[in-house]
């Protein structure tokens, strides 16, 4: 790959990040995982912190905490170690009051329906019985407007997306490593949460990859990395994140400059996975069963989805007993006290569930005023997507809405992989409200403008 630093603060970070990222995930034979975890965690408060002062290293320290977030939640701060459980969204909420001015300028239609459904969080905040789970699904929905900002302020250096991808991308894929080294985690970790973990990689790569043209082999790199973390959340055997994985590839796919290109993307794709996962022949096979009893029409409904669909059943219920919602944060109170009709199966009757879908949640807490708005926020990507006429921003919008529709089916709020994904085409499909400012001029560095088309083989 040929890298031109004189160009791009960005090559110059994100070079560096990744050779931190590299030594620190190999140095976890001698550590171990939790440790490496922890100063990789440390790396990404310290640069997102700085991006401040240096704009491309605070994406690139955000997107890093993001990758992490998941595992960070579970193995740093649920077991209460050095750091809690909120510490990212303290920082994404304390960066939103720093740059309140711009974050009050956001005038795009996403913005704009995301301030009136976080509106209406706020307000059934105060109707719930209970306030604690709602107070933390206001707090992760309100920490979009900082990925925004974060995305804005590093616009300005046209190589920031690609190393993004490549940062988050190689987070995931040498973590996965680490990971899978130690399988007593496998126990330790909950499997959809873990997950994320190499979902956020995926995700990573897919923001990165419409805007690798620039290096030569950038597209090839995003998409290896890419393929190995797939690999990842397959033998993690989460269901829902697979199938979010698999849209995923298919925007890599499709976002490649031509058939043969996207070919050639496939065949490599195909080869990562299959060698990573046969290499793990129990978790290749307990991950095989788990998918394959999703369609064996001898299980029950029930089984095959984990219960999800009498949670459907039983919160379409309770909205039609509360069509203007139950107040943020009600769910669980509201499943533990609904009485199951004897023809439903008695699925964690009298116990506080959480909804394990965004859809579901609001549907119930906060009734037609907010699914109104949380459908209309989702389908807004898509909509602003086919108005543009730059074919990666197209299919850009069109990917995040199909993501987020089918995401928030499966996982509630918590994923700050969905909302990265989100926050980026905020930023991206609104370039004329950027008002970005390259930070590499104060550098003396040559810039150039982020959708300037580019020769293929620079």
């Amino acid at each position: 790959m040929h890298v031109t630093l004189r160009y791009s603060v960005a090559a110059w970070w994100g070079m560096r990040l990744s050779i931190v990222i590299a030594l620190v995930w190999i140095s976890s034979i001698a550590i171990g995982f939790t440790h490496a975890l922890s100063l990789l965690t440390l790396v990404g408060f310290i640069a997102a912190i700085a991006g401040v002062r240096v704009p491309v290293l605070g994406l690139f320290g955000v997107g890093l905490l993001v990758v992490l977030d998941p595992i960070a939640r579970h193995l740093l701060l649920g077991s209460g170690g050095w750091l809690r459980w909120n510490t990212f969204n303290y920082w994404l909420l304390l960066t939103s009051i720093l740059f309140l001015p711009r974050v009050w300028r956001l005038h795009d239609l996403h913005s704009r329906l995301l301030r009136l459904l976080i509106l209406v969080i706020a307000v059934d905040l105060f109707v719930a019985q209970s306030w604690e789970a709602g107070l933390q699904t206001l707090i992760n929905i309100s920490t979009v407007f900082a990925l925004v900002i974060y995305f804005q302020r590093a616009m300005g250096d046209p190589d920031s997306l690609f190393w993004l991808g490549a940062t988050t991308g190689l987070a995931a894929a040498l973590g996965g490593v680490a990971f899978y080294r130690e399988m007593d985690l496998l126990t330790a970790m909950n499997k959809n949460a873990f997950a994320m973990f190499p979902l956020a990689g995926v995700f990573g790569a897919c923001i990165g990859f419409p805007f690798a043209t620039r290096f030569r082999g950038g597209q090839l790199i995003l998409a290896s990395l890419a393929a190995v973390d797939v690999a990842w959340v397959f033998l993690s055997r989460s269901r829902g994140a697979m199938v979010l994985a698999l849209i995923g590839m298919m925007f890599l796919i499709a976002a490649a400059k031509n058939m043969t290109t996207r070919l050639v993307y496939l065949g490599a794709v195909l080869a990562v996975g299959i060698v990573l996962a046969s290499r793990f022949g129990a978790l290749e096979e307990g991950a095989a069963a788990r998918f394959d009893k999703l369609f064996n029409a001898d299980v029950s409904l029930e089984e095959r989805t984990s219960g999800r669909s009498v949670l459907m059943r039983g919160g379409w219920s309770i909205f039609l007993q509360h069509p203007l919602g139950i107040g943020t944060g009600g769910f669980e109170n509201a499943w533990a006290a609904l009485e199951q009709q004897e023809t439903v199966t008695q699925w964690a009757a009298g116990k506080q569930v959480p909804a394990h879908s965004g859809w579901l949640m609001v549907l119930v807490e906060n009734g037609l005023p907010g699914i109104t708005l949380f459908v209309s926020y989702v389908v807004s990507f898509a909509i602003v997507g086919l108005r543009q006429r730059d074919r990666r921003l197209l299919l850009l919008g069109l990917f995040v809405t199909v993501m987020l529709a089918v995401a928030f089916t499966m996982n509630e709020f918590q994923g700050k992989a969905l909302w990265f994904a989100a926050a980026a085409a905020t930023a991206l499909m609104h370039p004329e409200a950027l008002g970005m400012t390259m930070p590499a001029r104060r550098r003396g560095v040559r810039s150039r403008p982020l959708f300037e088309p580019v020769p293929a083989d620079v």
